[in-house]
């Protein structure tokens, strides 16, 4: 699941169950952005 998507969930939530489940600005401003938790596609390969 995508920061985008779920910010869009924590609001759906919020709107049901409270201001408790409701989306910190930090990750409202990364859904807006694109960005990610982790970057996927730059990942070395694990060495042993």
């Amino acid at each position: 699941m995508g920061v985008e998507a779920f910010v869009a969930l924590a609001d759906d939530l919020a709107k049901e169950l409270g201001a408790l489940y409701a989306p910190t600005d930090k990750l409202r401003e990364m859904a807006a952005a694109g960005k990610r938790f982790y970057d996927t596609q730059n990942q070395a390969p694990a060495q042993a």
